[in-house]
């Protein structure tokens, strides 16, 4: 079992219950924008993994996300909620 840490940083116009974020639709559960979920397979095994993301709020606010299995990074992305929209969502794969 791998256990991810999970960083999150939105800006301040993020409306709550937002950020939502989810690993192998695994919702990871946020304290101060930290949080952690365990999935199968090992750190640098090479496999394939989705996070999804859904952030509501005015348009240019803002959302990033690093996710580290040990210390190693294995993700890191920003989303900005683009003009003439409430909201951004989607999917980032990466490899342990």
């Amino acid at each position: 079992m791998a256990v991810l840490h999970i960083e999150a940083k939105a800006s301040e116009g993020v409306k709550p219950p937002t950020p939502i974020l989810a690993i192998d639709g695994w919702v990871i559960h946020l304290t101060d924008g930290k949080g952690e979920v365990q999935l199968n397979g090992s750190c640098g095994d090479g496999s394939w993994h989705k996070l999804s993301y859904d952030i509501r709020g005015p348009e240019g606010e803002t959302l990033a996300v690093t996710v580290r299995c040990g210390v190693a990074e294995v993700c890191a992305f920003e989303v900005e909620i683009y003009t003439g929209t409430t909201a951004s969502a989607g999917i980032v794969e990466f490899t342990l």
